[in-house]
C-alpha cells in the first residue's frame, strides 16, 4: 500500500534487507526502469510484473520469487536480468526476442531449453546458466553471433557442448579472424574470456572440444572437469587448417596464444600431446593413467606451467623420475587447493 501513487517512479531498490511481501505490490509502478529486490524475503509470481515493460535492470536473485520466464517476454528494453537462486522455471527460448540484454544470470534455477536459442542476443557480455536444466551444443550457427560475449558459465547443466559429427569437421578445420572485415560474420566468440563446463555431460573425446575453439583470440580459461571427456589432448598447433580462406601447413592457433588455464580434472584423459608455453595452469588431477608426449612434461615445467597431477599414474615413469631427481618436480606435503574460476594455491 505504501507504494501506491508512485506511478512515475523509475528506480526502486530494497536489496539486502529484511523486507518481505509480494511482487504484486509493485505492479502499478509502470515507469520503473530499475528494480532491485535481491537478497530479500520478497516472494510472488513474476507474472505480476508483466506491465512493467520499461524495465531495463531487473535484479531479483536470492529471493522467494516464482514463475515462468515466459512472463518476461514483453520486456524488450531489458539489459540486465538476475534471477539466480530463485524458483524461476521455464524455457529459455521464450526470451529470444530480448535482444538488448547484456547480462543474464539464471544459475541455480529450474530453467530449461536449448541455450543456443539466445544466439540472436548480439549485445550480451555475460551468460550464467550453471546448475540449470539447459541443453545445447556448439555449431556453425555460432559464427558471427555473441560477438561481445566474455563469460559463458554452463557448469553442472545438461549442456552437451561438443559439436555433432556433421558439424565437427568444418569447425575444426576452417577458421576466421577479425583481421579482415569481410570475414567478421564468420568469427566464433571473438571476445570470450571464460568458458565453464564443469560437470556437464560432454561424454566425448577431448579432441572434439578444443580444436573448434582454436579461433578464439581472448579465451583464457576453460573449465571442463568431470565432463566424461576421454582420449588425447591435442596440440593447439593445427595442421592443414584454413585461416581466413588461406591454407596453412601448420597454424599456431589463436587459442594456443590466449589459453592460460585449462581444467580437465576428473576425466579419462590418456595422453597429452603438447603444452603451450603460454599455458599457466593445467589441471589433470584424477585422470588415472596418463602419458605425456616425449619431452612435453619437461617442457611444461621449464616454461613455468603449474601442473596438477594429483592421483595420476604417469606412464612416463623414467622421465618423471629424472625430473624428480634434478628437482624439476617436487613432492608437496599438502594437496593443492584449487579455485575453480582462475586462482590456484599450491
Amino acid at each position: 500500500a505504501s507504494l501506491e501513487g508512485l506511478t512515475q517512479l523509475q528506480g526502486l531498490s530494497l536489496s539486502t534487507t529484511k523486507v518481505s511481501g509480494d511482487l504484486a505490490s509493485v505492479q502499478g509502478l509502470t515507469q520503473l526502469q530499475r528494480l532491485f529486490l535481491y537478497d530479500t524475503q520478497i516472494g510472488g509470481d513474476v507474472a505480476s510484473l508483466r506491465g512493467l515493460v520499461q524495465l531495463q535492470h531487473l535484479w531479483l536473485h536470492t529471493s522467494h520469487i516464482t514463475g515462468d520466464l515466459a512472463s518476461l517476454r514483453g520486456f524488450t528494453q531489458l539489459k540486465e536480468l538476475h534471477l539466480y537462486n530463485t524458483k524461476i522455471s521455464g524455457d529459455l527460448g521464450t526470451l529470444q526476442n530480448l535482444t538488448q540484454v547484456n547480462e543474464l544470470h539464471l544459475a541455480n534455477t529450474s530453467v530449461a531449453g536449448d541455450f543456443t536459442a539466445l544466439l540472436p542476443w548480439n549485445n550480451v557480455t555475460a551468460i550464467d546458466l550453471e546448475y540449470t536444466q539447459v541443453t545445447g551444443r556448439l555449431s556453425s550457427e555460432w559464427r558471427g553471433r555473441w560477438s561481445k560475449l566474455r563469460s559463458l558459465k554452463l557448469s553442472n547443466s545438461q549442456v552437451e557442448f561438443l559439436p555433432r559429427p556433421d558439424e565437427l569437421q568444418e569447425l575444426q578445420s576452417s577458421f576466421f579472424t577479425s583481421s579482415y572485415p569481410e570475414f567478421s560474420s564468420n568469427v566464433i566468440l571473438p571476445q570470450l574470456n571464460l568458458l565453464a563446463l564443469n560437470g556437464c555431460p560432454l561424454d566425448g573425446d577431448v579432441s572434439d572440444l578444443l580444436p573448434p575453439l582454436c579461433g578464439c583470440p581472448a579465451l583464457a580459461t576453460i573449465e571442463a572437469a568431470d565432463c566424461g571427456l576421454s582420449g588425447t589432448l591435442p596440440s593447439l598447433r593445427l595442421k592443414g587448417a584454413a585461416v581466413d580462406g588461406v591454407a596453412w601447413p601448420e597454424w599456431h592457433s589463436l587459442l594456443a596464444q590466449s589459453l592460460k588455464l585449462l581444467n580437465l580434472g576428473t576425466n579419462n584423459i590418456t595422453e597429452i600431446r603438447d603444452v603451450t608455453k603460454e599455458m599457466q595452469v593445467l589441471v589433470l588431477a584424477e585422470n588415472s593413467a596418463l602419458k605425456f608426449g616425449d619431452g612435453v612434461l619437461k617442457k611444461a615445467l621449464t616454461t613455468g606451467t603449474f601442473l596438477d597431477l594429483q592421483n595420476v599414474a604417469l606412464s612416463n615413469t623414467a622421465e618423471a623420475a629424472e625430473l624428480l631427481k634434478d628437482g624439476s618436480i617436487q613432492k608437496t606435503e599438502k594437496v593443492s587447493s584449487m579455485s575453480v574460476e582462475g586462482g590456484y594455491e599450491c
